[in-house]
């Protein structure tokens, strides 16, 4: 975006040149101020019982929608119904023809609001729970009216062809048609909380438990009653099934619905919190993976890696401060402050890191694997040239968990060494250097980043995503590559990516290398088991289920089940930042850089970029009019629920194809994973912008007396945004 000439900088020469402070939603940058020596006073504390008083919501004239018949025309009401047939019929019977040209299209309703889409839904549930609804999200005017069109709920036909698998009944071996209809009927309303269409549920009840008939062919056979269970969560992840004994055929199934709607706002989830629930503390890591910290915490504090909440992954090579929160009863606090005292995760105190890991946890892995020795597979990962550490403190209570997204930006103080105008290129030898720095001097290139500076304050950068998201970039295998597979439901290659070895001559990969080698090449699953280190969670629980499943013909899917969802999620989202980045790319190449072109997806400055946006599509006419500039453009991070602009849909399902997948592959969950997709602006501004010269320690010991002058950069970035990807820009390299 800038015109300013390139000049070049060392970046990260240390970690210490690297330092990151998050900013929270309600603008509290973290600072650890007061080192954690004590547990909270609170921790020691007994909850005092809480009453809740629910209040009934105010009686409404309309609860219920008024009858499908009056909602829809003779003509729609008669479209509809046939469908319904038609879902009915092909349950059993290949649909033919006009038939299946029918069910595969379904019945367009026009364009309708908000309101009288949502009476439509539910009285056709009503009537008809075999048939759903689509919205055509492609659309964007100023209008709210969408096009609403009926078809056939996808679920209605798996989940009959479990209760009913055969067209007629044999005597006391199968439902009936009708009584399967019912069960998945039920199934339907309860997966789309509608559970007052199932059941009578008072104001103050929060979950719905509702029994249905399991079928005879089912009750006996355990794979079957398994596959069953998993359909249903596949399709309704909310829902949850139990089998109960003493039903009419011996057995029933017993769904279990919480009434959840839509994730509350965040700002909602703090109002409504108990203030003695979590404890939030800073959390100062130095040269250190996110997922290691995380995992040291939980091993300290002896709980799960999951317990813990943060609203953002930090970088590694940096020291980075952070909130995390906790529930506060679940954490021994006394056990969780001995991470302060100089604790530094490479030496050997990182036997304590891994020591204090569930006990039963421990044994359990190492009884799979005959036995294992800790303490080597912990020193041969333990060697580095440079510390790593974990500071925590600041604790106080607070009403919410965190969780991705729940913060408003990143503070950076950032040190850039050796900074030279493009000029003159990098000599080989200190007598190049000093002739090629000839006519260069000092003023001549702090003029030249005094210009970059003001250029990206007025101008900002492109929104990419930093290398980091996607892995380091030494290695083959990226996450992206791993999400992939994931979307495309290739569980087996996904293991294979996530154990394959990498081209590292890094001493501290040495045993992650050799462990990852013993399974690849001899597919020996215990001993790499053996040879992992601990602090490798993701790679640990992999082995883990390979060796528990060896066999099963799900054994790659339960292998990847078995990783932490947020894992999962980091290699999904991997791949789909990895698509923005190259639609990114395609949109500034092929339109213009500056300008906003007819085909852009915007949003209006200052609204807010989230998954409930409704960006517009723009038009020639406000291309003439100049009605948007291109910092309101918003490029879609793909998902279910997101519209693509139509000036890059080619190319976007021309990437997708690359890894065999087309683009409605986001319309189920992959790996229990969500794929809704969002948006986010091309262009992001750095706010608070500054730059000086100053005197800086020469490497990264303490006793260094030695000093040497570099630009110190500081400013503030959004939620989201890459200081990689500033610096890029401001140094144009």
């Amino acid at each position: 975006l800038s015109s300013t000439p390139p000049f070049s900088g060392k970046i990260k020469t240390v970690w210490q040149d690297f330092r990151v402070q998050e900013v929270s939603l309600d603008g509290t940058l973290a600072t650890l101020s007061n080192p954690a020596d004590q547990p909270p006073s609170w921790a020691t504390e007994k909850d005092e019982p809480t009453t809740t008083t629910v209040t009934s919501p105010p009686p409404v004239s309309n609860p219920k929608p008024p009858p499908i018949s009056e909602l829809l025309s003779k003509d729609q009401l008669r479209e509809v119904e046939t469908l319904a047939n038609l879902a009915k019929t092909g349950v059993h019977q290949e649909l033919e023809g006009d038939e299946a040209k029918k069910a595969a299209e379904g019945v367009s309703l026009g364009a309708l609001e908000r309101q009288r889409r949502m009476d439509i839904f539910q009285s056709m549930k009503i009537k008809w729970p075999q048939l759903s609804h689509s919205i055509d999200s492609t659309q964007r005017t100023e209008s709210t009216s969408k096009e609403m069109k009926i078809i056939i709920d996808p679920n209605y036909t798996s989940l009959m062809k479990m209760f009913h698998p055969t067209p007629h009944k044999t005597d006391g071996t199968a439902l009936t048609f009708a009584e399967a209809h019912d069960c998945t009927s039920t199934l339907l309303l309860l997966g789309g909380r509608m559970w007052k269409l199932v059941a009578d549920v008072p104001p103050n009840q929060n979950r719905v438990s509702v029994e249905v008939p399991l079928p005879p062919h089912i009750a006996p056979d355990k794979a079957a009653r398994t596959q069953l269970h998993r359909m249903i969560h596949t399709a309704f992840p909310h829902l949850q099934t139990f089998v109960d004994e003493g039903g009419k055929t011996g057995k029933t199934l017993r769904v279990v619905s919480t009434q959840q709607g839509k994730k509350r706002k965040h700002s909602e989830a703090v109002k409504s919190g108990n203030p003695n629930r979590w404890t939030r503390f800073v959390l100062v890591k130095q040269n250190m993976e996110m997922q290691e910290a995380l995992q040291a915490l939980a091993d300290f504090g002896k709980t799960k890696h999951g317990k813990f909440g943060i609203a953002g992954i930090k970088d590694k090579r940096a020291e980075t401060s952070q909130f995390v929160t906790v529930e506060t009863n679940q954490v021994q606090w006394d056990e969780l402050i001995k991470i302060n005292p100089n604790v530094k995760l490479n030496q050997p105190a990182t036997t304590t890191t891994s020591s204090t890991k569930d006990e039963k946890q421990q044994k359990r892995e190492l009884e799979e694997t005959e036995d294992g020795d800790e303490e080597d597979n912990m020193s041969q990962d333990s060697s580095s040239h440079e510390s790593s550490s974990i500071r925590i403190g600041n604790f106080e209570r607070v009403g919410a968990h965190l969780s991705q997204g729940m913060l408003s930006g990143n503070q950076f103080r950032i040190v850039v060494r050796d900074v030279q105008s493009k000029q003159s290129a990098t000599p080989d030898t200190q007598d190049d250097k000093e002739e090629t720095n000839k006519g260069v001097d000092a003023e001549e290139v702090k003029q030249l980043v005094a210009r970059a500076v003001n250029d990206i304050t007025t101008l900002g950068f492109v929104n990419y995503y930093g290398e980091q998201r996607f892995g380091d970039p030494g290695y083959k295998i990226h996450s992206f590559d791993i999400g992939a597979a994931l979307v495309s439901g290739d569980y087996k290659q996904a293991v294979r990516l996530i154990l394959t070895p990498e081209d590292c001559t890094a001493v501290k990969d040495k045993a992650v290398q050799e462990a990852k080698a013993l399974y690849m090449d001899h597919n020996n699953a215990k001993d790499a088991l053996k040879k992992m280190p601990f602090v490798r969670s993701v790679e640990r629980a992999v082995l883990s289920a390979l060796i528990r499943h060896n066999g099963a013909n799900n054994m790659y899917e339960k292998a990847v089940l078995a990783t932490p969802y947020q894992s999962r999620s980091l290699y999904i989202h991997g791949f789909t930042s990895w698509l923005w980045n190259h639609m990114a790319t395609r949109r500034l190449q092929q339109f213009s850089p500056t300008e906003v072109v007819e085909g852009d997806l915007v949003v209006n400055k200052g609204e807010a970029v989230n998954c409930d946006s409704t960006p517009h599509a723009v038009t020639q006419e406000d291309v003439n009019n100049k009605k948007y500039s291109i910092e309101e453009v918003v490029i879609p991070i793909p998902g279910k629920n997101v519209s693509i602009p139509t000036n890059l849909a080619g190319f976007y399902a021309e990437k997708l194809a690359e890894h065999k997948l087309k683009p409605d592959c986001w319309n189920t969950r992959s790996v229990q994973v969500g794929m809704p997709g969002t948006y986010r602006r091309l262009v992001a501004l750095p706010k608070e912008f500054t730059s000086a010269w100053e005197e800086v320690v020469v490497g990264d010991s303490e006793e260094s007396q030695e000093l040497e002058t570099a630009l110190v950069l500081q400013f503030q970035l959004p939620a989201g945004s890459y200081a990689t990807m500033a610096l890029r820009e401001l140094m144009q390299g």
